[in-house]
């Protein structure tokens, strides 16, 4: 479908804060996919997704030897799976709510052969809904997901010429689907400040290690060699599975120890130290 393209678009929030919404919740989706299979990059910069010629895309993702790619297309408004090996998958960008999405998408996918398992809950959005249970997002409206991406493409193009007149370590521009924005950043190589709460991790290292220059490293390294020593079972040999690890983090974020946590831990982060642990 064409919609005659403005070069910056009016987009008031109260005219699309219901497709917003939704659409927020499916760059989630798509975004995860990337979050799952993606190798580790400083930043969490194999995380976003890029603004392309006709909406988002993740760019290609590895798998195993072969790879794919997913884009949010709001020209022809579908939502494509596109294989290496030529094999593709599609499903038309309309009103249907969350659940239904998160469904025929994840569908989509293992009908390409495509084993994936993403963390099934939104986050950086209070009041996150497991997306098999999200019947309240279910909003599009074609006109303003194809202005949203006029005016992603137009800033976009603002964001590089300003990352390439910067010659120091800057990141990609890209789109974040957590707090659903494009980002750009350039760094000027000064120390960051440290957070306050590493203070705490640091007390917790000079106390293991009785040593009072000890850091939170230190103690980390503590704690592995204590494991090793007493011969501490990995999670697997309870029998936790792969399939398991959505409903320990699940437990383990609202248990009555992580609130006493000096920095707080997304589902993610708690995901991969529990995958760590297995």
């Amino acid at each position: 479908m064409s919609i005659p393209r403005a070069s910056w678009p009016p987009l008031p929030l109260a005219q699309w804060i219901d497709t917003r919404d939704t659409l927020h919740m499916w760059t989630q989706i798509v975004g995860k996919t990337r979050l799952a299979l993606a190798p580790m990059v400083n930043h969490w910069w194999q995380v976003p997704l890029y603004v392309s010629a006709r909406g988002l895309t993740t760019s290609r993702i590895p798998y195993g030897t072969a790879g794919f790619a997913v884009e949010l297309d709001f020209i022809d408004h579908q939502v494509e799976i596109l294989r290496d090996d030529g094999r593709t998958w599609s499903m038309e960008l309309a009103p249907r709510s969350v659940a239904e999405f998160y469904d025929r998408y994840m569908s989509g996918l293992r009908s390409l052969d495509l084993d994936v398992r993403i963390w099934p809950v939104p986050v950086e959005v209070a009041n996150g809904i497991r997306f098999a249970d999200d019947e309240t997002h279910a909003s599009y409206d074609a006109r303003a997901a194809h202005d949203f991406w006029c005016a992603l493409a137009q800033a976009s193009r603002v964001l590089e010429v300003f990352r390439g007149r910067f010659v120091g370590k800057c990141s990609p521009v890209h789109f974040f689907w957590g707090s659903f924005d494009l980002a750009c950043t350039r760094f000027n190589g000064a120390r960051a400040p440290q957070h306050p709460a590493l203070e705490r991790y640091s007390a917790i290292g000079q106390l293991l290690t009785g040593r009072n220059e000890a850091s939170a490293e230190d103690g980390i390294g503590w704690v592995r060699a204590l494991c090793v020593e007493l011969k501490v079972p990995a999670l697997r040999a309870w029998g936790i599975t792969e399939a398991d690890l959505p409903s320990v983090v699940e437990k383990a974020a609202t248990a009555s120890s992580m609130k006493a946590n000096p920095l707080p831990l997304t589902s993610e982060e708690l995901l991969a130290v529990v995958k760590a642990a297995r």
